[in-house]
């Protein structure tokens, strides 16, 4: 009998086993590292607001009137702004919440005129709100 080269069905069948395995550690890493990145859009644009909040209570004397804040905000491709004016337009908090761009959902970071930061929303993060911008769950 010839002498036949190839793959058996079992060496098949544990090479998808392995691939399956390290493809279900992989993917929610990566996608951790992902969700991670979309970070950045909330704290510049918090931190970009933050200094055009405070040119406008230089130059107007206020943070804005009738209820509405004196600089628009302008949202990111994953991110949405709010702004709420707080002790009669003296002061200001700014939210900036995800909006479930491709599953990127549940997480909300604020910021405040007394330069005050706090992580309202983040996935399977205890101890909620916390006093800073979380990146990692216990770790700010």
């Amino acid at each position: 009998m010839k002498n036949i080269k190839g793959f058996t069905l079992i060496e098949l069948m544990i090479t998808v086993a392995i691939v399956s395995v390290l493809m279900a550690i992989a993917v929610p890493a990566y996608r951790s590292y992902v969700y991670r990145s979309y970070l950045t859009e909330a704290f510049n644009g918090l931190s970009s607001y933050q200094i055009t909040m405070e040119q406008s209570m230089q130059d107007n004397g206020n943070y804005g009137t009738g209820g509405a804040c004196a600089v628009a905000l302008t949202n990111t491709p994953h991110f949405n702004f709010t702004c709420a004016l707080t002790n009669g337009g003296l002061g200001y908090t700014v939210t900036a919440t995800a909006n479930n761009t491709n599953g990127f959902t549940g997480y909300a970071y604020t910021y405040n005129d007394q330069s005050s930061r706090a992580t309202t929303a983040f996935p399977s993060a205890p101890g909620l709100p916390s006093a800073c911008w979380l990146v990692h769950i216990g770790d700010c």
